[in-house]
């Protein structure tokens, strides 16, 4: 179904959840069908909408998000000046009207501005954006060992998948992505994912595996349908330097998507044409809140490849 986005006021439920996987925030249509939020409420979320009715805390999440509201709100202006002017030209070259009919009301305001003629309009919607980075599943754990890019590696301890048991993994992080092996000679991986859109949490809210495993973590998304994988570890030494070096890659996948959206938010910018009069457009305010993002990545669309 293709989006129609002069007519964003009038989306459904089916149509923002559309929109959220073009925008690579699939991960939220679940949240954002609980909130009930639909064509008329979607251009006018702000964060409190974004933290009390979705849920979303996360500052790295909530900065994709008010990102790609942003730019929803341009590209129905957008969309809109372009119907109205298309409008304005029959009626006028029909009737010779000069005024704008009123079924063509302007677009619900945020806040105000006056646009004069030759200025630029802000940035085009983004229609591709990078892609999370794919595990190498054809590499032997030595040939990762030697890449270039190996960022860290070691043995810990890692709970199966199917089989909720412990058992010891050679672990390896390179280029965004975990790989475990069952040694650091195996030339076969157990299993690989990407670490885009996780986050790492403690396992103190689960008493059964916190006991057994004082010094260990989970990583987990937003998605419940990604798998949370388990981690332990010999002392709480290990424990927090794999934490940091792992957030820290994290962080620097979301400031590599962060860079990206930007340039393609300033690489072009269209010009209104000519025009004699003044126009009233509406846009959202301006955002103030663009900090830095902690320990959490960019969430986009992820696909688990992992074995026990």
């Amino acid at each position: 179904m293709a989006l129609n986005y002069a007519n964003v006021e009038n989306w459904d439920l089916d149509q923002v959840a559309i929109w959220l996987n073009v925008v690579y925030l699939g991960q939220h249509i679940k949240a954002f069908e609980k909130g009930g939020v639909t064509g008329k409420t979607i251009l006018g979320i702000d964060d409190a909408f974004i933290q009390s009715k979705l849920r979303i805390t996360a500052p790295a999440e909530q900065l994709v998000l008010k990102q790609a509201l942003f730019q929803l709100n341009e590209q129905y202006r957008q969309a809109y000046l372009v119907h109205k002017r298309a409008s304005e030209a029959s009626i006028n070259s029909l009737t010779g009207l000069t005024t704008m009919p009123a079924n063509l009301a302007s677009p619900p305001p945020t806040s105000t501005f006056k646009k004069t003629r030759n200025q630029t309009l802000p940035p085009r919607m983004p229609q591709i954006l990078p892609p999370p980075p794919k595990p190498l599943f054809n590499k032997t754990a030595k040939e990762l060992l030697d890449y270039k890019n190996c960022i860290y590696s070691g043995y810990v301890k890692k709970q199966g998948g199917q089989h909720k048991n412990w058992r010891e993994r050679f672990l390896i992080l390179s280029e965004g992505c975990m790989y475990y092996f069952v040694n650091d000679r195996a030339t076969k991986q157990k299993g690989a994912f990407s670490i885009a859109g996780y986050r790492i949490e403690d396992t103190c809210s689960e008493p059964a595996i916190k006991s057994k495993h004082p010094h260990s973590f989970k990583m987990v998304t937003d998605n419940s349908n990604d798998r949370v994988y388990y981690f332990s570890f010999v002392s709480i030494h290990v424990l927090q330097t794999w934490k940091s070096i792992i957030e820290k890659e994290i962080m620097e996948l979301n400031k590599a998507y962060s860079m990206a959206m930007h340039d393609k938010l300033t690489s072009q910018s269209p010009t209104l044409p000519n025009s004699d009069e003044e126009d009233v457009y509406t846009v959202p305010p301006e955002d103030s809140e663009r900090n830095t993002c902690s320990s959490y990545s960019y969430t986009l669309g992820l696909t688990i490849f992992a074995v026990i």
